[in-house]
C-alpha cells in the first residue's frame, strides 16, 4: 500500500516520463549483447522457517485470523526466541487486545534482542498514552508517540518486514456469499470493494445499476464495470447500462463535473488523443461551477456499515477504496493521460484551447480533499498554464504541487500501513475519508500547511 500510495501521488508528467524511460530500457535490453550471454546466478538461500511463520502471521492479522496469527508467532518464537519481527508483532497484537502486561513483556524481549530500536520506543509510548487516556483513539496515540520521538522514518524498518498488505475483500467473498445469504445492499458493498469482478457479479451489478439512487454508488458501480475486463457480450451490455444511468445522473446534476466526465469516458473508452467532439464536450464541462455533489464521508460510512454487516474484517480500509472510486479518481486519471497524448500531437501555438480546459477543470479538482484528485488538479493547472504560455502561473501551480508532495513525503515516514495494528488502520481510514488532506497535513506536522488555494480560477 505504501508503494501504491506513492504511485498515486505521482504526477501525470512523471507517469509519462516513466513510460518513456521504460520503453528506452526495453529497447536497450533487446539490443544489448549481454541478453544473449548466460551469466552465473547466485542461488538464493532458502528462507528460514521462523521467518516464513512470522510473515504468515502478519498476513493472518490483516484478514482477521488472530488465532492463527498467535499460533504462528508462538511457533516462530519457539524456533527462534530472538526473532525481532515476531516479537514486534506479538507486542502489537497484545496492544490491540489491551493486555498491558503482555505488551510490556514482549517489548522487554524485543529490546533485549534488538536494542536501541525506535519501534519498541514508539509502542511503549502508544501504550502509555492509551493507558493514561483510554478514550484516546489509536490514530491520536500513534501520532503523539511518533511526534515525541522526533517523527523518525520507519519506511525501511526491518522489524516491520514484511510490508503489511491490507486485505482484499475478495479474500472473504466465498465465505461471506456462499456460507450465508446477504442482502442486496451488503452484496453491493462487497462487489464494489472487490479488486476484480467475476462475470456473475458483473452481471448482477449491471442489473442493479438502473435502480441505484445514491449518485456516489452509481459512479462507483460505473467505474467498477468500465475498468474490469469482461467478456465481449457482457462488456457491451455493461457499457450501455452505464451510459444510460450516467446520462440520467447528468440530467439530475446540471452543474456538476463528476458525472459528465465519467459519461464522456464511458462513451469513448479508448485512451487516445481527444477528438474535436470530446474537446467541445470538455469545454462545456470545464465551464461548470462544481466538481461534485456527493459526500466522501457519507459514502465511506454507508459502505463501511454494509461491509461490517457482511463480516469483513477491517471494513474501513475497504470502504475507503469504494469511496475513492465514487469520487471518480479514474475519470481524473483518464483526463490527465489523454490530455498528455493530445498535447504530443499539437504544436505549442495550438495548445491554448487544451490549456484553458485543463486549467479550469484543475481549478475545481485542487479544491478536493482527496489527495490524488487535488494533486492531479494542480498538475492539470500547471500543464494548462504551460499550454497557454503563462509561465508565471505554471510556476505558481508547480510550487504549490511541490509543497504538497513534500508534505506527503514527510507524513509517509510514519509508515502507518506497515504497523500490524488493525485498529490504527481503521481510524486512519476514517480520518482520510473525513478529510484526507487534513489527515496527512497533521502527520506532516503542518497544521497550516499547503492547502492548494490561492490559485485563481483563470490565469
Amino acid at each position: 500500500m505504501h508503494l501504491l500510495r506513492k504511485a498515486l501521488w505521482g504526477t501525470g508528467r512523471l507517469s509519462i516520463a516513466l513510460c518513456v524511460l521504460g520503453g528506452v530500457l526495453v529497447f536497450a535490453i533487446i539490443l544489448s549483447p549481454r541478453v544473449w550471454l548466460a551469466e552465473p546466478v547466485e542461488p538464493m538461500p532458502p528462507t528460514l522457517e521462523h521467518v516464513l511463520l512470522a510473515e504468515s502471521a502478519a498476513q493472518a492479522v490483516t484478514v482477521g485470523d488472530l488465532a492463527q496469527a498467535r499460533r504462528q508467532i508462538e511457533e516462530a518464537l519457539t524456533q527462534n526466541p530472538g526473532h525481532a519481527p515476531a516479537l514486534l508483532l506479538q507486542a502489537c497484537m497484545a496492544l490491540e487486545e489491551g493486555n498491558s502486561q503482555a505488551v510490556e513483556a514482549a517489548l522487554v524481549r524485543l529490546r533485549a534482542f534488538a536494542p536501541g530500536r525506535l519501534e519498541a520506543s514508539l509502542l511503549t509510548r502508544v501504550l502509555a498514552h492509551r493507558t493514561r487516556a483510554p478514550a484516546m483513539g489509536w490514530r491520536r496515540a500513534f501520532l503523539l508517540a511518533w511526534t515525541e520521538l522526533g517523527r523518525p522514518s520507519f519506511l525501511d524498518s526491518t522489524l516491520l518486514v514484511p510490508e503489511v498488505e491490507l486485505p482484499a475483500t475478495s479474500d472473504f467473498m466465498p465465505e461471506v456469499v456462499e456460507a450465508r445469504p446477504t442482502s442486496a445492499p451488503v452484496r453491493l458493498a462487497l462487489v464494489l470493494a472487490m479488486p476484480t469482478l467475476t462475470e456473475e457479479d458483473a452481471r448482477w451489478l449491471v442489473e442493479q445499476l438502473p435502480a441505484l439512487e445514491d449518485p456516489a454508488l452509481v459512479q462507483a458501480a460505473s467505474v467498477r464495470l468500465l475498468v474490469n475486463e469482461l467478456s465481449p457480450s457482457l462488456g457491451t451490455k455493461a457499457r450501455a447500462a452505464v451510459r444510460r444511468r450516467l446520462a440520467q445522473l447528468v440530467e439530475a446534476s446540471p452543474d456538476v463535473v463528476q458525472p459528465r466526465l465519467l459519461l464522456l469516458w464511458a462513451e469513448a473508452p479508448e485512451w487516445d488523443l481527444l477528438s474535436q467532439e470530446e474537446m467541445e464536450a470538455l469545454e462545456a464541462i470545464a465551464a461548470l461551477p462544481r466538481w461534485k455533489d456527493t459526500s466522501f464521508m457519507q459514502t465511506f460510512l454507508a459502505v463501511r456499515a454494509r461491509l461490517k454487516e457482511g463480516g469483513i474484517p477491517n471494513p474501513g480500509t475497504n470502504a475507503l477504496g469504494v469511496a475513492r472510486m465514487a469520487n471518480n479518481f479514474w475519470g481524473v486519471i483518464v483526463l490527465a493521460q489523454r490530455a498528455e497524448v493530445t498535447r504530443s500531437y499539437l504544436l505549442p501555438g495550438a495548445r491554448h484551447r487544451l490549456g484553458r480546459i485543463l486549467w479550469s477543470i484543475g481549478s475545481l479538482l485542487q479544491q478536493d480533499s482527496m489527495v490524488l484528485v487535488r494533486n492531479t488538479g494542480l498538475q492539470l493547472m500547471s500543464q494548462g498554464a504551460a499550454d497557454m504560455g503563462d509561465e508565471a502561473e505554471r510556476e505558481r501551480a508547480d510550487k504549490v504541487l511541490e509543497e504538497a508532495l513534500d508534505m506527503l513525503r514527510g507524513a509517509d515516514d510514519a509508515a502507518l500501513e506497515r504497523w500490524p495494528l488493525p485498529s490504527l488502520w481503521e481510524e486512519v481510514a476514517e480520518a482520510r475519508a473525513r478529510d484526507e488532506w487534513a489527515h496527512w497535513r497533521e502527520f506532516a506536522n503542518m497544521p497550516h500547511g499547503p492547502d492548494g488555494g490561492g490559485l485563481p480560477g483563470s490565469p
